[in-house]
């Protein structure tokens, strides 16, 4: 016995000198991060890299280019050669094995907050991504540190058994608004880290995301993580949102308004702490952090984790129950108006998402396909099984597949579906998923006693198109409708009805937001730089012909359809 504790302690001992130690350092008014790594170097070189894409969000950034000052020392203290292979590589070499700290800047003026991802900071070892991480965060003593890692040994000290899941547990710093609940005996912190807080009913907030937590203690009996992190940053906006999910945590876009349109996007991220990080597709991880990944099951990943949001807001009684039948009718009126749907699949849709990389364009929007998709399943189980078999299922045993384990093959899911419903689901899968053509919509919701209604419409919209090619490149004209106004493709957007257009996604909402807002035939002002020169003009809101959909119980529905659709949206509990 004391021998083999004496094994069993040098063995500790060995592990940990494996370890790589991350030193993270936010002074206010500092140029930017300055990190440390620590690790043990065998002799020869050690290669690191940043990566060029954050898991979730599917496309190549440049954060090489905020790296700067990077240094190295070795056991004695001395510098060691540094040497920059390409834009995301490092190397340094030594003629012995030794402990290395290497340290480098990430550019960005420190204020009195902090707000970074993972991916976007910290290199990694090239070869050694499954070595166990040490996080430590110096900051100033008032500062709160808010990250989905759990402690380890010593004063802001956490751990992470792996860079993946050091990469993907975001950091918010600084004495900053928060709340605070628990669901599932697991604390959950909303940390507030920008935007205007205070037009945020911030009571709202911590009971719509206690009720979306409590559903899904609910629905997988337990949660998969020891704590939860809601990374907020606040958009004055009366409704929608954007997120980016991590393993324990979720970055968000929350809109003051806290619209459906907000709780549906709050309901997506954490559904997605199993939807993508637990039940996943097998390229999702151990990720390749230099080369987007290709599989065809984004569809389910992002689609059906979409259908669940809404199923959430529904059966988690945070919405009524016919708002699930209504999103099906919004999903749908978004599909039918797409006319590439009868060309082009779902699957593909999901497989060519990389277009930074392949120069292709998915044709289709998997996010609204793959909600309809999960929907006509899910149905289709409910009225085969007289309701004893559902999409909650093939869900549940997803998740028994992978957490913990390699993620499902691309046709994972379809073996799945097969399981809980039969080859003819494999059919099924097979005409829904992997060929173009027109979802059942009619037919599956006749099942559950709904039928689609149609009425045509005219919606206003702005006498031109825009196009933006990132984040921080403007919203120019990129379509001009019969005479657009005086305005040419090219020009540059500057306001549009008395607001500014900012840079990217944001920008382009706005326009679409102002168009929204007029009626047909409303003149707006909206001013464009063409070249060095700042234009005004007055445009006309013009109209765009639409079919609204809708859905209504069916006429002469039977009980045994009431029956399933009640259990569908949650009416019967």
């Amino acid at each position: 016995m004391r021998n083999w504790t004496v094994l069993a302690a040098l063995a500790l001992a060995a592990a940990s000198q494996a370890d790589i130690w991350y030193t993270v350092k936010a002074q206010p008014g500092a140029k930017g991060l300055e990190i440390t790594l620590a690790f043990d170097a065998p002799k020869g070189d050690s290669t690191l890299q940043i990566p060029r894409w954050s898991p979730g969000a599917y496309g190549i950034g440049d954060y090489a280019s905020r790296v700067t000052d990077v240094k190295a020392v070795g056991d004695n203290n001395l510098p060691l050669p540094v040497g920059r292979v390409n834009h995301e590589t490092w190397k340094t070499t030594v003629s012995r094995p030794q402990r290395i700290k290497l340290t480098y800047t990430l550019d960005g003026a420190i204020g009195d907050r902090v707000h970074y991802g993972g991916p976007s900071t910290y290199l990694y070892l090239v070869g050694r991504k499954e070595e166990a991480c040490h996080l430590k965060v110096e900051c100033p003593a008032n500062w709160g540190i808010y990250v989905g890692l759990n402690p380890d040994t010593g004063r802001n000290a956490f751990y992470a058994p792996t860079y993946d899941v050091l990469a993907d547990n975001p950091v918010t710093l600084g004495d900053l608004p928060n709340d605070t609940y628990m669901s599932g005996g697991v604390p959950h912190s909303i940390v507030y880290h920008s935007g205007p807080v205070e037009k945020l009913d911030r009571k709202q907030v911590v009971a719509t995301l206690h009720q979306i937590s409590d559903y899904m203690v609910k629905f997988w009996g337990r949660l998969p993580f020891d704590k939860y992190v809601w990374h907020v940053s606040v958009m004055d906006s009366p409704g929608g949102g954007w997120g980016l999910e991590h393993l324990s945590s979720t970055q968000v876009g929350m809109a003051t308004g806290f619209n459906p349109g907000t709780k549906s996007v709050m309901a997506h991220e954490y559904f997605h702490a199993w939807n993508v990080k637990r039940v996943r597709s097998s390229v999702l991880g151990p990720f390749d952090y230099q080369k987007l990944p290709r599989t065809g099951a984004l569809w389910w990943l992002e689609g059906v984790t979409d259908y669940y949001a809404s199923v959430i807001l529904s059966r988690g009684g945070i919405m009524t129950p016919e708002y699930l039948q209504s999103e099906a009718a919004r999903q749908t009126e978004k599909a039918r108006g797409n006319p590439l749907r009868l060309t082009n699949s779902i699957y593909n849709a999901s497989y060519i998402l990389n277009k930074a990389e392949t120069g292709l364009s998915a044709p289709i929007d998997y996010y609204t396909f793959g909600w309809l998709a999960g929907m006509c399943f899910d149905l289709e189980l409910r009225d085969q099984s007289d309701g004893k078999v559902t999409l909650d299922d093939v869900e549940h045993d997803l998740f028994a597949l992978c957490n913990g384990k390699p993620g499902f093959p691309e046709d994972g899911v379809r073996s799945a579906l097969i399981k809980r419903g039969g080859e003819k689901f494999g059919r099924l899968y097979d005409t829904w998923i992997l060929k173009p053509g027109e979802l059942p919509i009619e037919e599956q919701l006749a099942k559950v006693g709904l039928q689609l209604v149609k009425t045509e419409t005219t919606v206003p919209r702005m006498p031109f198109g825009t196009i933006t090619n990132g984040p921080t490149s403007p919203v120019t004209v990129d379509e001009i409708i019969g005479d657009g106004g005086g305005l040419k493709k090219g020009d540059i957007l500057v306001m549009v009805g008395g607001k500014p257009v900012e840079q990217g996604f944001r920008g382009s909402r706005t326009v679409s937001q102002v168009a929204t807002a007029a009626k047909v035939g409303d003149l707006v002002v909206v001013t464009v730089k063409r070249g060095n020169e700042e234009i005004t003009f007055k445009v006309a809101v013009a109209g765009r012909p639409q079919t609204a959909f809708g859905v209504k119980e069916l006429p002469g529905a039977t009980e045994r359809q009431k029956r399933l659709w009640a259990a569908w949206c949650g009416a019967s509990k």
